[in-house]
């Protein structure tokens, strides 16, 4: 008897420990969340309980960058561990958007699915439909579908109570008793935003709203974050307490606070749009629960996930690096000597340098009109954490700063060549996710 009761307390107790053998992994993105409307990155507004909650007992990365300031190079480079500019999978000189993630490049689904883990992906952002591909390690895959944006223009917009559901669902049906990898992409935070959607449900946070004009998109924050907080309780329920939890955004989103052309995404390089959360919580992490200031990536994901897992991957091209020795470790220097993030999206091609305490915006090369070079006026340099809001543009003033930059930005893009040619990545996109990308501001 008295070993029953022993081992009955220990299925109760939470878990000391990760390993592939028995962990789960819930990977949460929150499409177009700047981490700078969270609470635990500062905000001052409470949208976020939740979410601050996960972070205070786990590992939170204070300057984590999305590899591009929209979603599907982004979240291609959060799955694989590669740069957009690897996965060729940014488009220049056409405007639709129809390139694929190219099934040569192994995704954190098939690494997981390899190691029988039950892999569920639900996604509510056309982006990562199956006709580009990103259905590929999974068992279980539901995109777009029948259910996005119309002709109304939300009118059947999922939402994240909806996904959950459909995960909620599932591990109660053909996935139960298996060990699951489950990516939710969550598009509520994401203009067009429906207000109605979460009316008269936080009236204390309305009042504290009033005067802002992010107002509506607080809303819709509040909102993720309690249905976070419901899933998390019926995956408790599900007697799921060995899971990874793992909160991201792919892109932020640009409100015009400081420079006119920061309106959205997929334009402009500001800390807006690049500046991501990077949330990490599983019992184990408690006893190392800590804030890390140093420059990350999102290309970090997948080689960290798999490292504290116990799973070894080598990947074709060493990117991405894993984090674990910082998590568990005392390092606090960045895993990178500089970060480059780039964007070519519908008429724009231009990258961004961040290194030591400087970053430098400039246009592409190939972008420059008939030939010329860029005028110096297409230059910005930055502080990057004196000058977080991006206000003083001290490129003229420090223009051999500015070369230098340049410089080692292109010598960073001749080593970093595509893996596959672009003939191979350009898919025939359906009327309906046409429609669906018209409707998130993806094609004109």
């Amino acid at each position: 008897m008295a070993v029953l009761l022993a081992v009955g307390c220990r299925r109760h107790e939470p878990p000391d420990s990760m390993h592939h053998s028995r962990t789960n992994v819930l990977w949460l993105t929150i499409c177009t969340l700047r981490a700078d409307h969270l609470g635990t990155y500062g905000y001052k507004h409470p949208v976020s309980p939740t979410i601050d909650a996960l972070a205070r007992r786990g590992v939170l990365f204070e300057q984590a960058l999305a590899a591009a300031p929209w979603t599907r190079p982004s979240m291609a480079a959060a799955m694989t561990g590669l740069y957009p500019r690897s996965l060729n999978i940014d488009e220049p000189t056409e405007q639709t958007n129809n390139r694929q993630l190219h099934d040569s490049f192994r995704t954190l689904a098939e690494a997981l699915h390899d190691h029988g883990y039950y892999t569920i992906g639900i996604t509510a952002n056309p982006n990562l439909n199956t006709v580009f591909n990103f259905d590929q390690g999974y068992d279980h895959y539901v995109d777009t579908g029948d259910f996005f944006w119309r002709s109304g223009y939300g009118e059947r917009k999922r939402t994240a109570e909806q996904v959950n559901a459909d995960l909620l669902q599932h591990l109660q049906g053909p996935s139960r008793g298996n060990k699951f990898f489950a990516h939710l992409t969550y598009v509520d935070v994401h203009a067009p935003l429906l207000d109605e959607a979460v009316a008269g449900r936080f009236r204390r946070l309305d009042r504290a709203l009033r005067a802002e004009s992010t107002a509506s998109y607080d809303r819709q924050v509040r909102y993720v974050d309690a249905a976070i907080a419901d899933l998390l309780q019926g995956i408790r329920a599900l007697g799921h307490e060995d899971t990874l939890v793992i909160i991201t955004s792919d892109h932020g989103e640009g409100f015009g606070q400081y420079h006119p052309e920061d309106q959205g995404h997929g334009r402009t390089l500001y800390n807006s749009t690049i500046w991501v959360p990077f949330i990490l919580s599983h019992p184990a992490l408690e006893r190392v629960a800590r804030r890390h200031c140093a420059r990350v990536e999102l290309t970090c994901l997948m080689p960290t996930v798999l490292d504290l897992l116990g799973i070894e991957y080598d990947p074709p091209a060493k990117q991405g690096k894993s984090l674990k020795q910082m998590i568990y470790g005392p390092s606090v220097e960045s895993p990178f000597p500089f970060s480059v993030v780039e964007t070519w999206f519908q008429d724009v091609g231009r990258s961004a340098l961040i290194w030591s305490e400087w970053k430098l915006i400039a246009p592409h090369p190939e972008a420059a009109e008939g030939g010329r070079g860029p005028s110096d006026a297409e230059y910005e340099l930055y502080q990057f954490r004196a000058d977080p809001e991006e206000t003083t543009n001290l490129a003229a003033s420090r223009p051999y700063l500015v070369r230098r930059m340049e410089n080692m930005m292109t010598a960073w893009q001749r080593t970093h060549p595509p893996l596959v040619d672009g003939e191979e990545l350009r898919v025939e996109v359906g009327v309906q996710t046409i429609e669906d990308l018209k409707a998130l501001g993806y094609i004109r």
